[in-house]
């Protein structure tokens, strides 16, 4: 079970079941990436006028890399719309629940 206190949260992506963990490691990891404040990346990723979907698959990369470091960068990329990835990352990042969200597409 996902522990929403250490920014764990269930999520499935295409037919993969995956724990997204965004602790202290990776959010710096993400700053180090970026070269910026992750309130920074994460205020960009909201802003309409700066899509930038490489950005998104990065944060998705990062925050599945604990339970599932198997996944590539590109297979990641290639397991849902960026709508539901903004869905399950903002989840993840903020808590706003503690049940599993499916991310399919369809």
């Amino acid at each position: 079970m996902a522990n929403k206190y250490l920014g764990e949260h269930k999520v499935t992506l295409g037919d993969k079941e995956l724990t997204l963990k965004y602790s202290l490691d990776a959010l710096a990891e993400l700053e180090d990436h970026f070269q910026k404040p992750i309130n920074a990346v994460v205020k960009d990723l909201q802003n309409p006028d700066i899509p930038n979907l490489r950005t998104l698959q990065k944060i998705l990369h990062v925050g599945a890399n604990a339970f599932h470091p198997e996944l590539t960068f590109e297979e990641i990329g290639k397991l849902t719309m960026p709508s539901a990835a903004m869905d399950a990352i903002a989840k993840a990042l903020f808590g706003q629940d503690d049940e599993a969200t499916t991310l399919n597409p369809t």
